[in-house]
This record gives structure tokens, C-alpha cells and sequence, in this order.
């Protein structure tokens, strides 16, 4: 339960109330929780901590792998998390994505640039470490505005 506390502390001090709600994918034990937002969204404070810089023209990506393998206890798992995004002009960017581990918490966070108004699909690959098999992966769809 503890662990569930530090999560959920950590994503609401990166998430402003303004920011678009949570999103989530589950595939049998591993949810998947994900966002994007513009950087000038962050607290100044947690940006730095975070090393993001802040910028109107810059967005970020967030990725949680959760296993809840232990319905009393959901574990952040490590993961190698790959994304990718396309315009709807089919204009294709690769986001680095770079592990950021506080306390218990483990979570993925990538920058990118954006230009006025943008649609973006992102695609998304996890392949948790403690898990066999072929990547899980997923999209979605997110409008992003440059402020």
C-alpha cells in the first residue's frame, strides 16, 4: 500500500491539475500508465530536479510500468520503454527515453520539441524486465500546443 502512496505522490507532483487526466493501458499483470504534456506545465522546482527544461516549444512523455501481479501492492517495474510519435502530416520523431528511479518509484520520461498546434500518435513499446516474450505495445493520440 505504501508503495501505491509514493507513486501516486510523485505523478501528482508532475502532473499539474491543468494537465490532460491520466491514461492507462493494462496487459494481464503489467498496466501501463502514460501522458504527454507541454514542459511549461511542470513546477519550475520538480523540472530541475527532473533535468526537463522548460520551454513553450518543448513537451514531455511519461511512462509507468506497474506490476500487479500483487493486487494489495502494485510494484513499479523496470521496462525498456521505446516511443516514437508521428504528426498527422506523417512526420516521424524517435524520444529518448531516460529511467528516473525515486525512492520506490521507477518511471520513464522523454522531451521533445513541438511547433504551434500538433496533433501527435504515439507509439509505445514496453518490455518489462521481469517478463518474457514479445514487447507490449500500444498507441495513442494526444493534441499538444506550443505556449
Amino acid at each position: 500500500m505504501i508503495r501505491k502512496t509514493v507513486l501516486a505522490t510523485l505523478l501528482l507532483a508532475l502532473i499539474p491539475l491543468t494537465a490532460p487526466a491520466q491514461q492507462s493501458e493494462t496487459f494481464g499483470p503489467w498496466e501501463i500508465h502514460y501522458h504527454a504534456m507541454n514542459t511549461l506545465l511542470l513546477d519550475p522546482e520538480v523540472a530541475g530536479a527532473h533535468g526537463i527544461r522548460r520551454g513553450g516549444g518543448r513537451a514531455m512523455v511519461s511512462v509507468t510500468v506497474l506490476d500487479t501481479r500483487d493486487e494489495e501492492d502494485h510494484r513499479p517495474s523496470r521496462a525498456r520503454v521505446e516511443v516514437s510519435a508521428r504528426n498527422l502530416a506523417g512526420q516521424q520523431r524517435t524520444i529518448d527515453m531516460q529511467e528516473v528511479r525515486e525512492q520506490e518509484a521507477v518511471y520513464y520520461i522523454g522531451e521533445f520539441r513541438i511547433r504551434g498546434e500538433e496533433t501527435l500518435i504515439f507509439n509505445v513499446s514496453v518490455s518489462p524486465e521481469d517478463r518474457s516474450g514479445p514487447p507490449l505495445e500500444f498507441q495513442f493520440q494526444q493534441k499538444l500546443y506550443e505556449q
